[in-house]
C-alpha cells in the first residue's frame, strides 16, 4: 500500500474512528418536503482544476437553476480521495451533503482492504451523471502509430515499454493492465499521483505510453504534443473522430473513468430522488455545448447507477484478484 495512504490509515484506527455508527438523524425541521431551505454542499475529493472539479462545477450551477438554492463545490483532496469520502460519511444525512464519486469507488476496495469506510454500507447512490472514455497517447516520436503495432513493438523480445497513469488504484492504470492480459503484453505500469505530471513525462519522452481520459489529453492531442492509437469507448468520439476504438482494431475492450453523486447513507429516499430527477433534467436538456463532445452525459436514476457500480467493481476486483495486483 501506499506509504502515506497506509500511515493516513493507520491514524485512523488508532483515534478508534468509526463509520459504520450512522450520521444523526435529521431534525423535523428539515422535512424532506422543505429540500432545499439553503445550499447543498458538494464534496469533491480532488484540488480544483481537473476534469472531476470541472464536472462537479458544471452541475453545481444547473441544479442550483434547477433547484433554486446554491450547490457550493468544495475540494478535499488526499489520502486517495479518502479525505473527502470521509467527509460525505461523516456528514448528517439531511441533503446537505452531496459527493461527487469518480471511479476509483469501484477500484478501492479490490486494493484497499482496510478501508476506512464501505461504500453500499455507508453511501447510497443518487444519479450517474456521466462518463469519459479513456485513450492510449504516445509521444509523437514513438515508433508505434496505431494499436496492431505497438501490441508488435510490446511482444519483442526484451522490450520494455512503459505506460504513465493518474495511480495505482485510477481507472486508466487498472485499464492499462486489462489491456496487457487482453493482448498478452507486458507494458510496465508507472503510477502517479496524478494525472498532469503522467501527461508531462510522456510529452518529454520519459515514459512511452499515457493512459488517460479524453479530457485529460484533448488539448496536447489537438496541440500534435501527444499521438492517440485507440479509444476506449464503443463508438468513435466527436473529440477524436480520427481516433479507432479497440474494438475496432480486434481488441475487445470498453472501459471509462465515470462520474456520479452520492449522497450518506439515511438521506431521505425524497431528497435522493429530487437531486436524480433534476439531474436526468439537466441532461435531456442537453445545454452543455461543445466543450463536452468528449463525455457522454447520462443523468440516470439511484438504482441504475447502483446497479452499474456494482458491475464496475465486480470487473476490476476481478481484475486485481486474477493478476495478483497491489498497490506498493
Amino acid at each position: 500500500m501506499n506509504t502515506n495512504l497506509a500511515k493516513w490509515l493507520g491514524r485512523l484506527v488508532v483515534a478508534g474512528v468509526a463509520f459504520g455508527s450512522g450520521a444523526p438523524a435529521a431534525t423535523a425541521a428539515d422535512q424532506p418536503s422543505s429540500w432545499p431551505r439553503k445550499s447543498v454542499t458538494i464534496v469533491v475529493p480532488f484540488s480544483p482544476g481537473g476534469s472531476t472539479d470541472q464536472i462537479a462545477r458544471l452541475f453545481s450551477a444547473k441544479l442550483a437553476e434547477k433547484l433554486g438554492q446554491p450547490f457550493v463545490v468544495v475540494n478535499r483532496p488526499g489520502a486517495g480521495t479518502i479525505v473527502g469520502m470521509q467527509e460525505v460519511v461523516r456528514a448528517r444525512p439531511d441533503g446537505y451533503t452531496l459527493l461527487l464519486a469518480v471511479s476509483t469507488v469501484s477500484t478501492q476496495p479490490a486494493l484497499y482492504p482496510n478501508l476506512p469506510y464501505d461504500i453500499k454500507r455507508d453511501l447510497v447512490p443518487v444519479s450517474l451523471l456521466g462518463k469519459i472514455p479513456l485513450l492510449i497517447y504516445t509521444n509523437p516520436a514513438f515508433p508505434a502509430h496505431t494499436l496492431g503495432e505497438l501490441v508488435e513493438q510490446a511482444r519483442k523480445p526484451g522490450a520494455d515499454i512503459t505506460y504513465a497513469s493518474p495511480g495505482a488504484a485510477s481507472t486508466a492504470g487498472l485499464t492499462g493492465e486489462l489491456f496487457n492480459e487482453k493482448v498478452k503484453t507486458e507494458i510496465r505500469h508507472i503510477p502517479y499521483n496524478s494525472g498532469s505530471p503522467a501527461m508531462t513525462d510522456v510529452m518529454g519522452g520519459n515514459v512511452d505510453l499515457l493512459w488517460g481520459t479524453a479530457a485529460q489529453g484533448l488539448e496536447q492531442y489537438r496541440a500534435k504534443r501527444l499521438n492517440a492509437v485507440a479509444i476506449s469507448s464503443e463508438r468513435r468520439s466527436p473529440s477524436f473522430p480520427e481516433v479507432p476504438t479497440f474494438r475496432e482494431q480486434g481488441v475487445d475492450l470498453v472501459a471509462e473513468e465515470w462520474f456520479g453523486l452520492m449522497a450518506p447513507k439515511g438521506t431521505p429516499p425524497e431528497i435522493v430522488a429530487r437531486v436524480s430527477q433534476a439531474a436526468s433534467e439537466i441532461v435531456k436538456g442537453n445545454s452543455f455545448g461543445d466543450d463536452y463532445n468528449y463525455f457522454e452525459f447520462i443523468g440516470s436514476d439511484p438504482a441504475s447507477f447502483g446497479a452499474y457500480m456494482d458491475a464496475q467493481a465486480a470487473l476490476w476486483t476481478g481484475l486485481v484478484h486474477r493478476l495478483g495486483l497491489q498497490v506498493k
